[in-house]
């Protein structure tokens, strides 16, 4: 099923343009999942929740992802996305994945070949 970019999509990706975060719109690399927002440095997502997540299928890509080191940050677009909170959030978020994102992609890689 495709999904549809929403204008909190595209607001979320303006904010990290602004503050020069490196991002993948829409990630399809971690099969069959996808991700709104990939954060490759860091080993990371962003999740942009409107009506349409919460799912079955969002539960399992969380899941299958956490199994492998990828942390994902539900952000919810149901009230709306204050950029100062939202932001505020994503930075600490950053923070916390930049920490240990090396290990987390080896650990990845290990289970990929073995």
């Amino acid at each position: 099923m495709e999904t549809e970019r929403t204008g909190w999509h595209r607001k979320v990706e303006r904010w990290l343009d602004e503050i020069g975060i490196l991002y993948e719109s829409e990630y399809t690399g971690f099969p069959p999942y996808k991700l709104d927002v990939y954060l490759p440095e860091i080993f990371a997502g962003l999740e942009i929740d409107g009506p349409m997540h919460l799912s079955k299928k969002d539960r399992e890509r969380d899941e299958f992802l956490a199994c492998r080191g990828v942390y994902i940050l539900h952000l919810s677009s149901r009230k709306g996305l204050q950029k100062e909170k939202t932001m505020a959030s994503i930075l600490r978020f950053i923070e916390f994945c930049a920490s240990n994102a090396k290990l987390r992609k080896v650990v990845n890689r290990e289970m990929l070949v073995g």
